[in-house]
């Protein structure tokens, strides 16, 4: 019984005529019956009933069609299968990174990672808070996250460390006390207590590092905005509605009233860690802390030079 024969027979009994078949096949039509009547030879019974008017399928047609077709899938399925073995699935590494670092950092890590052969990359984006949460459950293998608050489960390495900078509307008035430095201005804490600010949401990882800033200078700021992204954060406050915290990499020079003014804070430099994070105990694979090493260049190649 040949493969051929069974692919004719059933593309006559799909389409109910030999004529259809030989078109749809591009094969001729006397080649297709003598396809099918092998197979009835060898099986002893008709498949077909043949008139000059149609084309009917016998009791015995109907059944060995429906298994005909269960061997051609049989064969398609065992053939790949045994080109599996010769050809391995790719390593699958699943990465987790911020809607708002993806945006700055992923395209050119992808691109990197795009010479790396028989990886195949799945991207997770989430808050930083869940990119943990994901670690922990196993559905994420690694992690760019802010190091600060660290969690005990997960093991860190540092790739850069960030600066946190104060942001402020251009339209206020505390933008004429700020304290002249070489490449960013200085703002004392003390002038903005009573200001309105836009902060990021408190599940947010950073909110434990501002909180602490604020309290340090003796107050509790009054947040009148919360988001989950850090994007909105600088529109908002481009845009009069409160002062805030931003990292260093949404610093622009000479954007006009597109943007901010940007001052650090004086007396205190406010920086966090950012790194690759995966789970404690966790042996990294070859492509994972190769995938670590590449995020960690692109790093040094896009982030900004204060001064």
């Amino acid at each position: 019984m040949e493969f051929a024969d069974l692919e004719y027979f059933i593309c006559v009994a799909d389409m109910g005529s030999f004529s259809k078949a030989s078109r749809l096949l591009h094969v001729s039509q006397p080649a297709l019956s003598l396809g099918v009547r092998r197979l009835e030879k060898e099986l002893g019974t008709e498949l077909i009933t043949r008139s000059t008017r149609q084309m009917e399928l016998t009791d015995a047609g109907e059944l060995f069609c429906k298994n005909a077709k269960l061997m051609l899938h049989q064969r398609d399925s065992t053939v790949s299968r045994i080109r599996s073995l010769s050809a391995p699935e790719p390593e699958r590494i699943r990465i987790g990174i911020s809607p708002f670092y993806s945006k700055y950092y992923l395209p050119r890590l992808l691109k990197k990672l795009s010479s790396m052969p028989g990886i195949k990359f799945i991207i997770k984006e989430r808050i930083s808070a869940e990119l943990e949460k994901g670690l922990l459950s196993g559905d994420i293998d690694i992690s760019f996250v802010p190091l600060e608050p660290a969690s005990s489960d997960l093991e860190y390495k540092v790739l850069c460390i960030e600066e946190i900078l104060l942001a402020v509307p251009r339209s206020y008035e505390v933008n004429l006390r700020a304290i002249q430095g070489n490449t960013l201005s200085y703002i004392d804490l003390a002038e903005v207590k009573d200001l309105p600010f836009v902060s990021l949401m408190p599940i947010q990882k950073i909110s434990s590092l501002i909180t602490g800033v604020c309290l340090e200078a003796g107050f509790t700021p009054h947040v009148v905005y919360e988001t989950l992204d850090w994007d909105t954060v600088n529109i908002m406050i481009a845009n009069d509605i409160g002062v805030g915290f931003v990292p260093d990499i949404l610093f622009h020079k000479d954007d006009g009233e597109k943007t901010p003014n940007y001052y650090r804070i004086a007396n205190r430099q406010v920086t966090r860690h950012y790194a690759a994070a995966w789970a404690k105990g966790k042996t990294l694979t070859d492509a994972q802390s190769n995938i670590i090493k590449i995020f960690r260049e692109c790093l040094s190649e896009t982030r900004p030079v204060l001064g």
